[in-house]
């Protein structure tokens, strides 16, 4: 099976998804504290933190070394590390994060169960997970499988509409979400974002009212042990 990353992309430029995941993560994080992006692609989400919030420490870890390379190039304060693919397994991560990110990421992994379990070991008490995975109901892959056999990206092993990320989240996991939250519904192509500005506003109003729709699924995750 090719499990290729399409989503490296050299020219791939900052969107709303990382302005909303990068506010998302200074909302839950304290001055000072220490973040961690497990599939930290290119390093534009840690660049926006950084820019806005440069006292926290960052670390990026991405099973690509390219993505690896390309993440310390872009936040030269960040450490960066990189991870295996196809285990659940982040012990080179250390702990004690008040913050984990795994945006777009779970969908590339096997066992994504245990991706966030593990995860959160290395989280503190107290600390969270922001999560983010991409919706398949969004409007453009409807549309896109009215031409395609199929519009998924090789490198995706799962995926959940809003519903689904919900049940997976509370009921299958049995986690504490604090906050579900979207990013925008994307209706119009780049072209004519370009020309018609407005656009980008009605698709960012058009998530909060059919959130179902949105490019992304995403929700905060409280990691509710105590600690020793």
């Amino acid at each position: 099976m090719d499990r290729s990353n399409l989503h490296i992309r050299p020219d791939k430029d900052y969107t709303f998804y990382h302005q909303v995941m990068a506010q998302l993560v200074l909302e839950h994080t304290p001055h000072g504290g220490r973040v961690v992006d497990i599939g930290c692609g290119q390093g534009h989400l840690l660049a926006l933190i950084h820019e806005r919030e440069p006292s926290l420490e960052l670390v990026g870890a991405d099973a690509y070394a390219e993505c690896v390379e390309a993440t310390q190039t872009r936040v030269p304060s960040a450490r960066t590390l990189q991870v295996p693919e196809d285990r659940p397994d982040f012990d080179l991560l250390g702990e004690g994060y008040d913050t984990c990110i795994m945006a777009h990421a779970l969908e590339h992994m096997l066992r994504p169960a245990d991706a966030i379990q593990e995860a959160l070991r290395h989280v503190k008490p107290k600390g969270h997970l922001v999560l983010a995975v991409p919706n398949p109901v969004r409007p453009t892959v409807f549309f896109s499988n009215l031409k395609k056999k199929h519009y998924v990206n090789r490198g995706h092993a799962y995926a959940w509409d809003r519903s689904h990320w919900m049940n997976f989240l509370e009921r299958v996991l049995g986690l504490e979400v604090v906050r579900y939250a979207s990013d925008e519904v994307r209706l119009f192509s780049d072209r004519v974002l370009r020309v018609a500005p407005l656009a980008k506003r009605l698709e960012i109003a058009l998530s909060r009212s059919c959130p179902w729709w949105s490019f992304s699924n995403i929700a905060v995750v409280r990691n509710a042990e105590s600690g020793p």
